[in-house]
Formats: structure tokens, sequence, C-alpha cells
């Protein structure tokens, strides 16, 4: 079982050299309590992206878990960049806290159906 693979220490220096050079309409969204903050990735502005960071959040930071005028910012740009309109999300409008937000990931579901 698993796959025989040797590590290359490269592959990461190279997605994060795309992200800054050449990497456009990207979003990325961390929660400043979540370690994975720590190795953050940069985004370029030029390049039409943005960065958020969650105040008090963790690894369940989200778009709907930032406060209310960056998430009106972040839902604006992914509405321009998609060319359609992007109503917020429900319960989103109520409170920006991570408990209010439901979760859904398709894959848990499916796995909880089976």
């Amino acid at each position: 079982m698993g796959v025989d693979k040797d590590y290359d220490f490269l592959s990461m220096h190279l997605v994060e050299h795309s992200m800054k050079k050449s990497a456009r309409h990207m979003m990325l969204i961390y929660g400043e309590n979540d370690p994975w903050s720590s190795g953050a990735f940069e985004v370029n502005p030029a390049n039409d992206s943005v960065g958020y960071f969650v105040a008090g959040g963790n690894h369940g930071a989200s778009l709907y878990t930032l406060p209310a005028a960056e998430q009106g910012a972040a839902l604006q740009q992914l509405s321009d960049w998609m060319g359609v309109p992007i109503r917020p999300f429900p319960s989103a409008a109520a409170s920006n806290t991570a408990e209010d937000v439901p979760v859904v990931n398709p894959v848990l579901e499916r796995r909880h159906r089976l």
C-alpha cells in the first residue's frame, strides 16, 4: 500500500513562485490561529489575487467567517471574476462565527451515507 515516490522539496517553492509571479484570480483565506498560517502563501495584487486572515480563526476559517466588510469585498471580488452575482450565505449575514456556518463537504457527506 502507498506510493513509492521520493519527496521533492522544490515542489512547494515552485507553487509559491507561481503564486507570486503568475497565479491570477486567487483568493486565499487563513485563520490567524491555524498552524498552516505560518506557511501562508503571499498573493500578488498585481495578478488580481487577494489574501485574508480571519482574526482569531483556526483551520475552519472561511469566507463566511471573515468580518462583514472583508466578506463583502471577497464576495464582490468573486462575483467580478466569475461575471455573475453572488449572494451571501443566509446565516453569514446574522453572524460571522464558524459555529453558525454549516460545513458542506460532499466527500464526507457521501461517506456518511454509505
